[in-house]
């Protein structure tokens, strides 16, 4: 049995993905996973604090830690990982030491600037929370110290992760984020009774730990031994900090927007940081679960051919990828829209989430939703961006729509409190909130949907009059016939909902659960029947996806192969 184990255990850690489709379903399927465990974990926290002041207060306390993180990790798998291909192409040996001063580099200016924030803590809180009282804001001090462990770890495992991704290692990064939901949902239930939101923040911080350290076996696994090397004028690290600094900018300027949010949101109604915080989170599993996971899983292909001058094949890997994640991520926001009010109810409605909380909190995620295509196809543009080493572009663009977004917050918020306005009728009325008086906290997705259309007409435009088309004939038809596929699939799902509701008790978790899965079904169904009559092709890869993988004749994944076909296989 150890033996068996201890096998089991090499093959999982020494496991490589062959293609990138296959890739971006491990890292889907571990997103799924985790975004469940993600959900359960929300649930519990409606439960406990409901969608209240000490709620606003926990959800405050982690913009200035995400802040670091962000800052000085967030994009260093982009800028990492095409230097450290080039360097191992060359040295192996070279391309360790770059990773340890990287690694090096980056804990100290984390450390150094986790005590500075430390210490003014006080004079950034007013700005980030200013519709808190005085000992609000101080409760918001105590926890967001607290929270500035968390960066530390994260962003040793942010070098592990990129390790992982360049030799195609996903299985061990993708169980990440399970472990830090499961501590968390830890700090829940065991600690939150008797130690209130501290305990939750407790579990947070360990599950950064162990985001960290699961990886680390792999990375041993490929031949990484971490070390303090501090060697700052190393040209690896000059090149990597080159790519980074543009990109430091475009992440300063969109985590600024998240804090924006956070400002704005304190100023409203008690409880509307923690419904747009919920809703974000619901908005953010399909972006996760598919954009973001097709997007990690193709920038290592992106990266190497553009480094081997196959524009072609460069060009085909993208636009193949575009389809894939529009087939995906289509009918999931249409199904969002229509069935946001179940989605809701299900996962969040039980304890000290009280009805109110459940409809506002469906509509904020139904106007997060008309812009999910665009939140999903994001990370994979910023991905082709990087890959060519273009970090300038992406920054341009983010700098305008997310200054679109913030002022188109702050306007409708605005508006929104006048009940007579066109937009609050507009808003009330088209989301059942009629007997609402306070929707303001509603500008904040609406706003995020409409910056976010904005962005991904902007980043393909400037993507093409740079570096050339990569749009196809057939791809124009073929998303064409995945968009009517979606409505249809829609619409059938919104003409289940009225049988049911007559059938079903929808003043139990069952009847709502029941509700919602049989009309999400019946949507679901129907999308791959209209897509198999529309011959989509795209509803054939994931099945050649296992078959190249798990099928004595397979052809691993080659550059060459996907020259030679519309899709990725």
């Amino acid at each position: 049995m150890i033996s068996f184990l201890r096998r089991f255990t090499t093959k999982i850690i020494g496991s490589e993905t062959h293609t990138i489709t296959l890739a971006a379903i491990i890292l889907a399927a571990s997103a799924l996973l985790a975004d469940v465990l993600g959900m359960l974990r929300d649930r519990l926290l409606a439960a406990q604090f409901g969608a209240g002041r000490e709620l606003d207060i926990y959800n405050a306390a982690f913009r200035i830690p995400d802040f670091i993180f962000i800052i000085l990790f967030g994009s260093i798998s982009a800028a990492f990982l095409p230097v450290f291909s080039e360097f191992r192409s060359k040295n192996e040996k070279d391309a360790w030491r770059l990773t340890n001063n990287l690694l090096s580099l980056g804990m100290v200016i984390s450390a150094c600037l986790s005590v500075l924030l430390f210490f003014v803590m006080p004079f950034l809180m007013p700005l980030i929370s200013p519709g808190f009282s005085s000992d609000e804001q101080d409760m918001a001090i105590k926890l967001s110290r607290l929270l500035l462990f968390s960066p530390i770890f994260f962003g040793i495992s942010s070098f592990f992760s990129g390790i992982l991704h360049y030799f195609k290692k996903f299985l061990l990064f993708s169980f990440a984020p399970v472990i830090y939901n499961l501590s968390i949902i830890g700090g829940v239930i065991f600690l939150a009774p008797t130690l209130g939101v501290w305990g939750v923040v407790l579990g947070v911080i360990f599950g950064a730990f162990m985001h960290m350290l699961i990886q680390l076996p792999g990375v041993l696994k490929v031949g990484f031994l971490p070390r303090f090397l501090f060697l700052p004028l190393h040209p690896g690290v000059r090149e990597t900090f080159f790519l980074l600094l543009p990109r430091v900018p475009s992440l300063m300027i969109a985590n600024l927007n998240v804090i924006a949010m956070t400002a704005i949101a304190t100023t409203l109604s008690v409880g509307s940081l923690a419904i747009f915080t919920f809703a974000d989170n619901l908005r953010a599993v399909p972006v996760g679960i598919i954009g973001v996971s097709f997007a990690t899983a193709v920038f290592p292909n992106l990266s190497q051919a553009w480094a081997k001058n196959e524009i072609n094949t460069f060009f085909n890997i993208l636009s193949s990828v575009i389809r894939e994640v529009l087939f995906l991520i289509l009918p999931l926001a249409v199904l969002f829209i229509v069935l946001r009010a179940q989605i809701v109810r299900v996962i969040l409605g039980s304890g000290r989430f009280d009805w109110e909380d459940t409809q506002l909190t469906a509509a904020a995620l139904g106007l997060f939703a008309l812009g999910i295509f665009a939140q999903a196809l994001i990370p994979v543009f910023l991905r082709a961006f990087f890959a060519i080493k273009d970090t300038v572009t992406p920054f341009v663009v983010s700098i305008f729509c997310v200054s679109i977004n913030i002022a188109l917050a702050l306007n409708m918020a605005e508006t929104l409190k006048d009940q007579q306005s066109g937009l609050f009728v507009l808003f009330s009325g088209s989301l059942s909130l009629e007997s609402f008086s306070q929707i303001s906290v509603l500008a904040l997705p609406a706003a995020f949907s409409i910056s976010a259309i904005i962005q991904i007409i902007l980043l393909p435009v400037a993507f093409r009059i740079r570096y050339g088309s990569f749009f196809r004939g057939e791809d124009a038809a073929g998303i064409l016939k995945i968009f009517l596929a979606a409505l249809a699939c829609g619409a059938v799902a919104f003409m289940a909902l009225r049988p049911l509701a007559i059938i079903l008790d929808l003043n139990h978790f069952y009847g709502i659960f029941a509700q919602g899965l049989i009309a999400g079904l019946s949507g679901g169904l129907t999308y791959i029947l209209v897509s198999w009559l529309l011959k989509i092709s795209e509803l054939n890869v994931f099945v050649a996806s296992f078959r190249k993988q798990f099928m004595p004749k397979t052809i691993p994944f080659s550059q060459e192969n996907i020259t030679t076909s519309s899709h990725i296989k």
